[in-house]
């Protein structure tokens, strides 16, 4: 294995990573401080089943144009023309039925505030995904870097304009500034896109079957973002505006240090499908970073439990985060436990035995959710947290060294027409 270039696109990606979190946490505190508990925790639910729904929907489009890309030999722009409308297809069908059941599902967001977060969170940011996968499909991670990078520092300023130049102190309007953000970020990923494969061929309509072949990343993807959203959207039904608002600000500090772990994932996640159909290479791979990941993570947890205490001098109406981030403080080494060997089983044809195991994760961590919020709040949330995250990261280490790697199937040929589309 070439360390060389995932070193250098773990750097890409740990710097623009650091640098785009550094505008998340200013944005976060700067929304967080300007809506107060209340208004945050509003904000955060509706966020919250967003962010649970938008993964579901995009159907793995962009792990399927990373599968071809390193699998298949497909050239990108051939994936692209293949994949890239599967996202906001899925997208549009969900935001719809979103809408239609509204009243079910989120009563208490204003619907200007629904609308825009979804229209960013559903099919928006999938499309953004996609082109920074194609990026990693072809392990050129500057690209993912400068379009999320952009993005959020364009958000970062709309935050300010939207709290201090207008003086906004409820999320009422904010989504329309989120999705404005959303968009050019997109337009940012497409245009260097575009730029590194010398334009792209017409889309072609996505198709049924590779819908089908999509779903289980789809899936996958959603069950991750569902065991660490959920919460935040059952706080908001199930407890109160300002639980909720607590509870996540602790939350992002958390997404705030995982930053470098996560540019050791996305830098490494195309060498997994490159080593070979026997596992071995690809499960020993797992094993080195894991164990290099953890000499951040371990310390990190420490970091975080001693420093909860400084919380309320950045978030004066925050007080009770810092119980939260103490709690949280074990979950990066659980979070590195798990990320490897799920990306080893993915890449050795077994990512059906991946999705299976983490959508287990998921239902568990709503369960217990539901189970433990209403009587304990807060701390409810917490312990069903950490309960998931350390189940989840012994059943997939466990699916690694007990089950057969899968000798991955060629695709079809993509066809010029397609007499069903989704």
């Amino acid at each position: 294995m070439k360390l060389g270039r995932v070193a250098r696109n773990t750097f890409w990606e740990l710097g623009a990573g650091l640098a785009a979190t550094a505008a998340n946490f200013l944005t976060f505190v700067i929304l967080a401080n300007g809506f107060g508990k209340d208004g945050y925790g509003l904000l955060s639910g509706t966020m919250g089943i967003m962010l649970l729904l938008g993964p579901l929907s995009a159907f793995g489009a962009g792990h399927l144009i990373v599968r071809a890309v390193n699998e298949r030999g497909e050239s990108l722009r051939a994936a692209l023309c293949r994949y890239l409308t599967l996202a906001p297809t899925g997208g549009l069908a969900v935001f719809g039925i979103l809408v239609i059941f509204r009243d079910q599902i989120l009563p208490e967001a204003p619907l200007a505030l629904l609308l825009a977060v979804g229209l960013a969170e559903l099919i928006g940011q999938p499309l953004m995904t996609v082109c920074t996968q194609a990026a990693q499909a072809i392990e050129e991670l500057w690209i993912s870097a400068i379009t999320v990078f952009v993005s959020r520092v364009i958000r970062l300023g709309f935050a300010i304009t939207y709290v201090y130049a207008f003086g906004a102190s409820d999320p009422l309007w904010w989504g329309v500034y989120h999705l404005g953000a959303v968009v050019i970020g997109v337009m940012i990923g497409i245009s260097l896109l575009w730029a590194q494969t010398g334009g792209f061929p017409r889309p072609l309509r996505p198709y049924v079957h590779d819908a089908g072949e999509g779903l289980p990343f789809g899936i996958s993807a959603g069950s991750l973002f569902m065991k660490n959203e959920a919460d935040k959207y059952l706080l908001l039904r199930l407890d109160s505006d300002s639980a909720a608002g607590s509870y996540t600000a602790g939350y992002r500090i958390l997404t705030v240090a995982q930053v470098p772990i996560l540019a050791l994932v996305n830098a490494s996640y195309a060498r997994f499908f490159r080593q070979g159909d026997d596992g071995g290479e690809s499960s020993r791979l797992a094993v080195r970073l894991t164990a290099l990941a953890e000499i951040y993570a371990i310390p990190l947890g420490v970091a975080m439990y001693l420093a909860a205490p400084l919380l309320p001098r950045l978030l004066s109406d925050f007080s009770e985060s810092v119980d939260v981030v103490r709690w949280l403080s074990v979950v990066p080494a659980l979070i590195v436990a798990q990320v490897f060997p799920g990306q080893s089983l993915t890449g050795t044809g077994r990512n059906s035995i991946r999705v299976a195991v983490s959508l287990a994760a998921a239902l568990l961590n709503v369960g217990l959710n539901i189970w433990l919020i209403p009587a304990r709040g807060i701390e409810g949330a917490l312990i069903a947290t950490i309960i998931t995250e350390a189940l989840l990261a012994v059943a997939l280490w466990l699916a690694l060294t007990t089950t057969t790697p899968i000798t991955a199937l060629p695709a079809p040929e993509p066809q010029e027409t397609a007499s069903s589309g989704v």
